[in-house]
């Protein structure tokens, strides 16, 4: 199978949301650097990233947005039109999700300017987020394939209801001639 058909599907997701942050949580704390000057570049340099989550956050919401006008644009059969509610209903939680993990995780980068470098508890803070940030950007990445796979849907089932528009149309039948 395609690495892209994985991420469409979400293989792995949960493991990869979780092994991958708690990994770079720990790999950050491990090797935290002692220098206080670099920790005060750090810290600040987070918050530069807090910029970067909000974005992100406001585009998984754009992306929620999208998946509704497309349920909306959808004309399709009915077991067509049910299958694409139930992945555009996935999706869009999903989405939620990720608008919420990434503003929690904004806030957080944000917030790491309080700390002052050199205390454990700036070491654990900034630990955590890049954690956070990490199971964002993983997420926000299922998300954008998982996306992906509805769009497609979407456009092959106005492809194939454009065809059968096309063929109808070519093979109507014709109506008998009027007697006059």
């Amino acid at each position: 199978m395609k690495i892209r058909q994985k991420l469409q599907d979400g293989v792995g997701r949960t493991a990869a949301t979780l092994i991958v942050p708690i990994a770079i949580t720990v790999a950050c704390y491990r090797w935290w650097p002692a220098d206080i000057t670099i920790q005060e570049k750090l810290l600040s340099g987070f918050q530069k990233i807090a910029f970067v989550s909000a974005a992100f956050a406001v585009t998984a919401y754009n992306l929620r947005t999208r998946v509704v006008d497309l349920v909306l644009k959808v004309d399709g059969k009915p077991a067509r039109v049910d299958e694409f509610c139930r992945i555009a209903r996935n999706c869009g939680r999903r989405l939620t999700n990720l608008v919420i993990l990434f503003t929690v995780t904004s806030v957080w980068l944000g917030g790491l300017t309080i700390f002052n470098a050199g205390t454990p508890t700036a070491q654990f803070a900034t630990s955590g987020a890049m954690g956070l940030f990490a199971a964002s950007v993983i997420s926000f990445v299922y998300i954008v394939f998982s996306f992906e796979r509805l769009e497609r849907f979407a456009l092959d089932e106005a492809e194939q209801n454009a065809r059968n528009k096309e063929a109808a149309r070519l093979f109507k039948p014709e109506s008998p001639p009027s007697g006059k």
